[in-house]
């Protein structure tokens, strides 16, 4: 389950707005997923969705403690051994960028959630921001989506400069369009590998993965062969 997918589902959220949420899900998720859509049509399309699936929760006006709770509640977790990898990153002081077009505040609660220290780690996403009585007005612009990441990590030159001594990167992602990422990452790192989790529509996409990432997993598993992968870097 997504961080948008935590506020749809979430039982206290009105049934309209579960109901526009669901219909947007059931017409762009296949669409996101179609490997034979190109790549800019695709982009607008996804922006229509994140825009629209947007516009239903600042109508909504969901507050902190509805997101907060959303999060608490909801099916969406780290995947498995997520905090072993998370816990070797922080002790060899390794940082760790995660780029997500989801919910800010709920990827940072199911991190605060499952213990996982943040002192090494940067979360861009889409962040609410809310009224003096804590009801969201909107979220900060730009607005994130799966396919305009690369756009937005080129606005993030001061952090990739602040580790501008690290030669060695490892892109891991879900969504085919996010190794556009490693354009941006090629201007401050000289090795760049690729890692591809592949989890839906396997036979119809392997192909493509196969021809964008170094490494592709399939079949939504743990961080073990991450952890390996790491390990067998060091």
């Amino acid at each position: 389950s997504s961080s948008f997918g935590a506020l749809e589902r979430y039982a206290g959220m009105s049934e309209e707005f579960r109901a526009k949420t669901r219909a947007l899900y059931d017409h762009f998720y296949p669409q996101e997923i179609d490997p034979n859509i190109p790549a800019e049509e695709k982009i607008g399309l996804m922006t229509e969705w994140f825009t629209k699936s947007a516009g239903c929760i600042i109508s909504e006006g969901v507050s902190k403690e509805t997101v907060a709770d959303a999060a608490d509640t909801s099916k969406v977790k780290l995947r498995g051994k997520f905090d072993v990898f998370a816990e070797s990153l922080q002790r060899e002081e390794v940082p760790l960028l995660v780029f997500s077009a989801g919910i800010g505040q709920i990827i940072e609660r199911v991190f605060a959630n499952a213990k996982i220290s943040t002192s090494n780690v940067k979360i861009i996403a889409n962040m609410l921001e809310f009224s003096s009585e804590e009801n969201a007005t909107q979220f900060r612009p730009p607005l994130i989506t799966t396919g305009n990441k690369s756009l937005v990590a080129a606005q993030e030159k001061e952090y990739f400069n602040s580790h501008i001594d690290r030669v060695n990167s490892v892109l891991l992602g879900d969504n085919v369009e996010d190794i556009q990422m490693a354009a941006c990452v090629r201007n401050y790192s000289r090795n760049i590998l690729t890692v591809g989790f592949l989890n839906d529509r396997v036979e119809d996409r392997l192909d493509l993965y196969k021809s964008k990432f170094d490494v592709v997993i399939l079949n939504d598993p743990d961080f073990s062969d991450i952890i390996q992968l790491f390990e067998s870097l060091q």
